[in-house]
């Protein structure tokens, strides 16, 4: 039976003719003399192969047993003189449907099933005609280098990118060729349009090769990928990339209305659908060559929704190439931008072309500034540390000195993993920013260990006002700031129960936000002894008040106001934070909320496993539930009448409203600050409802907001 599969495999009969074996007898037969078990114990067993085996039994699975004829793709177009019957709006609607299917590969789905249902794809050089050849030979390198990005990142997950391929198309061109070629087809395509199908078809492979030269600018270790050469330090080119992202953000804005001069789906499918109405799409061509394994639902999405979706990466492309250099110029900043990114609806693509353009190689900031200088320059805005100050035993001593090298490098490596966390989608990255703590708490460690030998080498001694900031504050405001993520992250991601939210946004408000003041304060410090330490050198050179100083008072204000505008933003959000603590616990007695009571100490597990993560760091960031019992006195909140804890959640509500009212005028902020004041005012208006007696039989709900983690309030 064996040598017979194997003589029909040979001649390609079960693939062609679909000549059928019975073999079940020989195969039951084959097994009674198999012992339980005997089969997991052989070496070449392999649990996969079980699993194989049950999967390709399961109609329902990927590759199920149900037969499938494959077409002939290519060829049964050519024996229908289809390339040459195919009429403009049905090229667009092909190159349309072919985008759709890039964004469908794009989040998550496998090539074989989305972009290569176009069997032209699979054969571009197979087949001749103007524009769809054009089009499946571009989609040939556009395919390789979205590959080169996103395993050169790294940072997706099975979820967000499925990086098989059945197959190798292969590109004939130098990619710099090739980008000629499909600039001057645009143009002749331009010169001989006749129909507003085909001067859309125009814009579509102007985004396409707009796009692809995008990439190669930004990041320029594509081409060398591309074009098998050894890799070499290269920088992104921000200004050409700039332009680029612009045609970007416009073709792509034209897509969302004339996609529609193409044809429309036929009425008898659910929009769209897998694009099987068009002919060279064949939704199961390269079904032989998925992997045995359980179902993943392959949507397709629809022109409509992918267009939207390419201008909102046109848009995160463009905001990369204008954005990233001046967010690279300070450390703070850069993390700030990178997680202000990834929260701001983006994409796998998009996040691997941010990781490789602000770290084309490691450690290398933009390709020319490395990381531990980045740092450094950091520490000394945020810190001041005297053995950063020339003239102190503190600079002299090799020891402290050795020391900073060592925090320096800690904190690099610790940084590496959570710049690399941020390119992950938002539950991987609530689920690695452990991995960060655990880093920071070693560059902590050496920083414990260097202030300690400054504050002896330092008994005793006049520092003369210099600001006496450990090193330890500065490892601890990024602790702050990433458990603020980790939490900011849960609320997102709308992982605690409502009856939780009094505990946890008690926590953000109370400690978070005020050690967040403590750091605003001490950059305060810092910012203001750097401007008379500068004032002093300029009057050592000229007593008269020259330009330069009236440019550091300038300066001074500016700094001074955007820390002052900061520190106005943190104080409004731990009173919402608060408001929102007393307004649960309010709804809780009431009963609008309910607590589950599974057992006695419920509240207390859910508490303690929330608070896990953070168990290393001990006082204040990390709390037991008896500590926060006492700290908090929740148990005493309860004792009180909801009525008064909603006029307490009313009042700091109302203190949260005024301190964003002050910031809608006066800063950059002011867009955050407007949208946090409106939900202050929602808040206020149902919990005075609430109050009134007047809604007792409506169902309070708090509802997570789109742009904030803090919950709006709603009756139903």
């Amino acid at each position: 039976m064996a040598s017979e599969l194997r003589e029909l495999l040979a001649n390609s009969q079960i693939s062609d003719k679909y000549a059928e074996i019975d073999i079940k007898d020989d195969f039951f037969k084959d097994c009674e003399g198999l012992a339980l078990g005997e089969v997991a114990l052989m070496d070449g067993f392999r649990l996969n192969d079980a699993m194989s085996a049950v999967e390709l039994m399961d109609p329902k699975m990927d590759i199920g047993m149900e037969r499938y004829i494959r077409k002939s793709g290519v060829d049964q177009l050519k024996s229908i003189d289809y390339f040459n019957t195919v009429n403009d709006r049905e090229v667009l609607t092909i190159v349309d449907a072919t985008m759709a299917c890039l964004v469908s590969y794009l989040e998550g789905g496998n090539v074989a099933n989305t972009l290569y249902s176009n069997v032209l794809l699979s054969e571009p050089y197979s087949f001749y005609h103007p524009v769809l050849s054009t089009l499946a030979e571009t989609f040939s390198y556009l395919i390789s280098m979205i590959r080169i990005i996103l395993h050169d990142a790294m940072v997706f997950e099975e979820e967000d990118f499925n990086g098989s391929i059945p197959y190798v198309v292969p590109c004939e061109n130098m990619i710099d060729e090739q980008l000629s070629k499909l600039k001057s087809f645009e143009d002749v395509l331009g010169a001989k349009s006749t129909s507003p199908a085909s001067e859309a078809i125009v814009l579509r492979f102007t985004w396409l090769r707009s796009l692809m030269e995008y990439f190669l600018l930004i990041i320029p270790q594509v081409r060398t990928k591309e074009q098998g050469l050894s890799s070499k330090i290269t920088k992104p080119s921000l200004p050409e990339a700039i332009a680029k992202a612009e045609v970007l953000k416009s073709t792509s804005n034209a897509f969302k209305e004339t996609w529609k001069l193409g044809l429309e789906a036929p009425s008898s499918l659910n929009g769209d659908s897998k694009f099987e109405w068009l002919g060279v799409f064949q939704p199961d061509y390269n079904k032989q060559y998925l992997t045995g394994s359980f179902p993943r639902k392959t949507r397709i999405v629809s022109r409509d929704e992918s267009m939207n979706y390419l201008y909102l990466l046109s848009c995160r492309l463009h905001r990369i190439a204008a954005d990233s250099a001046e967010a690279a110029a300070d450390f703070s900043d850069m993390l700030k931008f990178l997680k202000d990114f990834s929260m701001d609806n983006s994409c796998v693509l998009s996040r691997s072309v941010l990781q490789l353009t602000l770290f084309p190689h490691d450690e290398l900031v933009l390709g020319s500034v490395s990381l531990p200088n980045l740092i450094d320059s950091s520490v000394r805005k945020i810190v001041r540390h005297l053995v950063l100050e020339e003239g102190n035993p503190v600079s002299q001593d090799e020891e402290c000195v050795a020391l900073y090298g060592d925090f320096l490098d800690d904190m690099a490596k610790a940084s590496l993993t959570m710049i690399a966390n941020f390119g992950m989608n938002l539950a991987r990255q609530r689920e690695k920013l452990s991995a960060s703590i655990d880093e920071l708490i070693v560059a902590q460690s050496t920083a414990e260990h260097l202030d300690r030998r400054c504050n002896s080498l330092l008994h005793g001694l006049d520092l003369e006002g210099h600001p006496q900031n450990p090193l330890l504050s500065f490892v601890f405001n990024h602790l702050i700031n990433i458990i603020n993520y980790h939490l900011e992250l849960s609320f997102k991601l709308d992982l605690f129960a409502p009856y939780e939210y009094s505990h946890f946004y008690w926590y953000y408000g109370e400690i978070l936000c005020r050690w967040h003041l403590n750091s605003i304060e001490r950059i305060l410090e810092v910012t203001y002894y750097d401007y008379k330490m500068e004032v002093e050198k300029v009057r050592a050179k000229n007593k008269k008040k020259s330009s330069r100083q009236a440019e550091l008072e300038e300066n001074l204000k500016t700094k001074m106001e955007q820390q002052h505008c900061k520190k106005i933003k943190v104080i409004g959000e731990a009173a919402l934070a608060n408001g929102i603590s007393r307004a649960t616990a309010g709804l809780t007695k009431w009963g609008k909320i309910k607590v589950p009571r599974w057992e006695p100490k419920t509240d207390r597990i859910h508490f303690e496993h929330r608070m896990a993560p953070f168990a290393r760091l001990g006082l204040p960031l990390h709390l037991s539930y008896d500590q926060y019992l006492n700290i908090s006195k929740y148990n005493e909140l309860l004792e009180k009448d909801h009525g008064e804890l909603f006029k307490q959640a009313i009042d700091l509500f109302e203190m949260a409203k005024a301190h964003f009212h002050r910031l809608i005028e006066a800063s950059t902020l002011s867009r955050e600050a407007e949208s946090l004041e409106k939900l202050c005012k929602n808040n206020i208006v149902v919990l005075r409802l609430l109050s009134s007696g007047k809604v007792d039989n409506k169902k309070a709900d708090w509802v997570m907001s789109d742009d904030s983690i803090f919950p709006i309030l709603r009756l139903s």
